[in-house]
């Protein structure tokens, strides 16, 4: 490797295939400890250009190798293959060991023995590493490599100039100036080899020449070490090593204080491939940040472990508490790693400015990595920072830390359920996990996925060998104990995120206690200004929650950003509101969400088109402001179709808390949409929800119009059953609220028919009878209308045309322009069959116009069919056909089956007119099929008469068509 690929066997080559093979071996030795993916294989050999076969190829070179190298010396592991060498097998791996031993000689002060480990690394270079693959990718990787190859050779340079022979290294370091002027380690051993020829005036110069050079070329001073060595030299105190401070005698000690990493680490791999590029090849310093007990710990100190041989000068690392109420002060910090680094105690500069100023020298040269956990902010950080150089540094942290400009930060999110049952198996033991997969799956859900929860609660199931994993399930379900079953020894969830809380300002505190009583795990922003009361502030006051992970960024809607709440820090938010919030103010709050979507939702239902009519615009108690009403007015299906879940929620959770001013116009006000989208079960949920809360409140205009809304919805969604159910109860509740008087009225003329007497045709009469009394139109139009329906069932011949004509005055007068439209083809149907052809036609344009305007498919689809048996009744036959088809189009879109199975026998007596009697049968037995799934017996027995009379067909049992 350090030179052209070779491989060697007992000293002689061996041929190990051509550039692709070498470049693939390559790779294996650079990521020897993480392994390779084949995507990496890929992107190094054909950069983002792969051939179709590039899997294939790779898998024939990668046998190509097994087949050449000693057996087991290539395996495949996740996430790819990586290289298992063992001592001696590669020059790397020597090279890095020599050059450690002779560190650690070098720190212990015995020169000799540092000098020959150093001079046995530095034999084993042949060139430039790789330098017969042209590959960038190769190439980029091994800069590193050139950089050890000079620490080693400084390295070198210190030993023997600590055992005086700087007479010797003047010329080789000559040289060395010559070909990096920039060097400061290089200067300063010049300067020290001179100063041991008896060259001290050559050695001021040299120093005079190495600062004009920096000031012209860079614009800084030398380093604080490099003047101080001049100031030594002026002195005469210059010691045999080179930098006679503190610093300079401290530079070789090697520190590894990273502590070990946690050995079941999952669910990480494409993560920690991510930080493995940012710090090795964009040389970049990486801060992981996230919520508390994300697993950000544990992932760093898993990446230090791997990166040991790439950083062999040493790792430092320090616990900064930033989520403690005292962080640990940075001063501090620099002082435990400059004893760490070998400084004296009483040689630690008692300026912080001048402690960084010092670590940064005594970093300059080497290849250490800085591992710095739960940083708390960037003023604590960037003294911290090492000098650009072969040093990176690794951060975690709970706030995002934008401000610091040459950091990479990481974002660690939730583990999927896939892995979290994955570290469940690894701590509670494979065997329990598998054996009741659907309990592990439950804790995973129920810890959200956050790695400190399904520690613990893993760590709880494997200290109690008699439990179940559905016991542990039974204890996590109860979201009032959940915090306290995960809690074991020193790890806690609820302290983990109390940690966060504690260190945020007082208005950002309420605002997270606040969050609970959404109840949501997703929020759009403006609900932060609804919790507190006021439109200042509160969008500054949950960035500061999301800087502190306490919340997340969930991307922007039709109201601007949105932001999500992990479940437990949502359970520890509920806590800390019932400890510190009372319950008026966490009702009002809530009351002031609900009154939000109120505004919100009626600013969107202005915009749609309506089949009833509305009510006055509703007066919520608290709104958002102008600019948010006019972006949901701009947009509102995309609004509604955003907030859907949020605004169904809303209705019931009003409901559930009594508060019926919201609950029931928030439902009336969904109503336009959940018929546009076909939701016909969520609209009844809506309207049932709205419905407990009016008759809670004793709200008897409340409870009528959801009555009144639910038999609409009911028959919308094709439940006529359901619907004439509803249609009874709205009846008695508008006479409820017209407060009219229990005594019924005189029977009508004609009540003595004995083809009246059926008893629900009796008793809708006397409603229609009461309804008149009382002058109430729209009450008039309902009750007429369930006349109608209770005559027609029980095949009853009477006057439908005017109890028609008095239901379409009645839906006109009340603002219902579709249930007009509805009485109006009927009119028009009578019309036809009285002769009145004119009025008919009128009457039906009259009501296909109207649920034009509406918007309404599943309307336009049932006008359409009318018209086309109008055009049949009077010979149209083409003009029918073509209407009917397009009735039956507007039907399938709009999933009306009521209307698909009128117009399929509009197209039966189509083709029954033009002769073609095997398309009618066909066309009468598909709407047999439509109304026996509506299960409407009178539309059945009407549809297998016309099949047992005109084509003989006994349809008695159901028939697929």
């Amino acid at each position: 490797m350090l030179g052209p690929v070779t491989v060697e066997r007992d000293g002689e080559p061996l041929d190990v295939g051509g550039p692709q093979a070498r470049a693939v071996l390559a790779m294996l030795v650079l990521r020897s400890g993480r392994g390779v993916s084949l995507a990496e294989l890929s992107g190094v050999l054909w950069d983002d250009r792969p051939p179709p076969s590039f899997r294939a190829q790779i898998h024939n070179l990668i046998s190509g190798l097994r087949r050449a190298l000693p057996p087991d010396l290539i395996v495949t592991r996740p996430p790819g293959y990586h290289l298992a060498a063992g001592p001696g097998q590669v020059d790397l791996v020597e090279f890095r060991g020599e050059a450690a031993a002779g560190r650690g000689q070098l720190a212990a002060g015995r020169y000799t023995p540092a000098a020959e480990l150093f001079r046995a690394a530095l034999a084993l270079w042949r060139g430039l590493p790789c330098a017969d693959l042209p590959y960038p990718a190769i190439q980029a990787a091994t800069i590193g490599l050139e950089e050890q190859h000079v620490a080693v050779l400084q390295d070198r340079i210190d030993a023997d100039l600590g055992l005086g022979r700087g007479a010797g290294l003047v010329g080789e370091l000559v040289a060395l100036t010559r070909d990096h002027p920039l060097d400061e380690r290089f200067r300063g051993q010049l300067m020290t080899a001179l100063v041991q020829a008896g060259r001290v005036a050559d050695a001021l110069a040299g120093y005079r020449e190495c600062r004009r050079r920096m000031i012209e070329e860079v614009g800084v001073e030398p380093s604080a070490r490099l003047q101080d060595l001049h100031q030594a030299v002026l002195a005469g105190t210059v010691v045999p090593l080179a930098g006679a401070d503190a610093a300079g005698r401290a530079a070789c000690v090697v520190p590894w204080q990273a502590p070990p990493p946690v050995p079941d680490l999952v669910g990480r791999a494409d993560v920690t491939r991510r930080i493995f590029d940012l710090v090795l090849d964009a040389g970049a310093d990486v801060a992981l940040t996230g919520p508390g007990g994300i697993g950000k710990t544990a992932l760093m100190l898993r990446v230090a472990d791997a990166l040991r041989d790439r950083f062999p000068d040493g790792q430092l690392y320090a616990k900064l508490s930033g989520t403690d109420r005292t962080p640990v002060p940075t001063a501090t910090v620099l002082a435990r790693f400059l004893r760490a680094l070998g400084v004296p105690p009483d040689e630690v500069p008692p300026d912080p400015e001048d402690r960084a100023g010092v670590f940064r020298s005594m970093l300059a040269a080497r290849r250490v990595l800085i591992v710095l956990d739960d940083v708390a902010d960037e003023a604590q950080l960037r003294p911290l920072l090492p000098a650009r150089g072969g040093c990176r540094l690794l951060a975690t942290s709970r706030r995002r830390l934008d401000a610091m400009e040459a950091l990479r930060t990481v974002r660690l999110d939730a583990l999927p359920l896939g892995p979290s049952v994955d570290l469940l198996r690894a701590i509670a033991g494979p065997s329990r996990i598998d054996a009741e997969p659907s309990a592990a799956t439950d804790i995973a859900r129920y810890c959200g996925g956050l790695p400190l929860a399904l520690r613990i609660a893993g760590a709880r199931l494997a200290a109690r060998g008699g439990w179940k994993v559905r016991d542990m399930v039974r204890c996590l379900a109860d979201a009032r104990q959940r915090l306290d079953w995960l809690h074991l020894g020193d790890l806690d969830v609820r302290a983990s995120v109390l940690g966060g809380y504690g260190a945020l300002p007082r208005e950002q505190q309420r605002l997270f206690r606040l969050l609970a009583v959404l109840d949501a795990h997703e929020f759009p922003v403006w609900l932060t200004a609804a919790l507190t009361g006021t439109q200042s502030g509160a969008e500054r006051a949950v960035e500061g929650l999301a800087e502190a992970h306490l919340v997340e960024p969930a991307g922007s809607g039709v109201t601007g950003p949105r932001y999500r709440m992990h479940d437990l820090v949502r359970l520890l938010a509920a806590e800390l509101a019932a400890d510190f919030d009372g319950p008026a103010e966490l009702r009002a709050a809530r009351h002031r969400t609900f009154d939000g979507w109120l505004a919100l939702a009626a600013a969107a239902d202005s915009r749609l088109p309506h089949w009833v009519g509305a009510d006055p615009e509703p007066r919520p108690r608290w709104r958002p402001p102008g600019e948010l009403l006019d972006a949901v007015r701009a947009d509102p299906m995309g609004w509604l179709d955003e907030e859907r879940t949020a605004l169904l929620d809303t209705v019931r959770r009003a409901a559930d808390d009594a508060c019926a001013r919201v609950a029931w116009p928030l439902a009336q006000r969904l109503c336009a949409y959940l018929d546009l989208r076909g939701l016909y079960g969520e609209w009844s949920q809506a309207l049932t929800s709205g419905l407990r809360a009016a008759e809670a409140a004793g709200d008897a205009r409340g409870r009528a119009t959801m009555l009144g809304l639910l038999c609409l919805a009911a028959a919308s969604g094709d439940d006529y059953t359901g619907s004439l159910a509803y249609g009874e109860r709205v009846l008695a509740a508008y006479a409820e609220l017209r407060g009219a008087p229990g005594a019924e009225p005189e029977e009508p003329a004609g009540a003595d028919d004995p083809n009246l007497d059926h008893p629900d045709v009796v008793a809708h009469r006397r409603r229609l009878a009461l309804a008149r009394r009382d002058g109430d139109a729209l009450a008039v139009a309902f009750a007429g209308a369930r006349l109608i329906h209770a005559m027609r069932a029980a095949w009853i011949q009477g006057d439908y045309l005017s109890l028609f004509e008095e239901v379409r005055d009645g839906f006109r007068e009340g603002g219902i322009p579709l249930l007009e439209a509805w009485a109006l083809q009927y009119v028009g149907l009578v019309y036809c069959r009285q002769g009145r052809q004119d009025e008919a036609a009128q009457c039906l344009a009259r009501a296909r116009a109207l649920v034009a305007e509406a918007g309404d498919a599943a309307e336009m689809s049932n006008t359409g069919g009318d018209l086309a048996a109008f055009a049949v009744a009077h010979g149209r036959f083409d003009e029918a056909a073509e209407m009917a088809r397009e009735g039956l189009a507007q039907a399938g879109r709009a999933n009306d089956q009521w209307s698909t199975g009128k117009v399929l026998m509009t197209l039966g007596e189509i083709a029954w007119a033009r002769g073609d009697h095997r398309a009618a049968e066909l066309a009468y037995l598909d709407a047999l099929t439509v109304w026996r799934r509506l299960n409407v017996p009178e539309r059945i027995g009407r549809v297998r008469h016309v099949l047992r009379e005109r084509f003989g067909t006994r349809a008695e049992e159901p028939v697929g068509s």
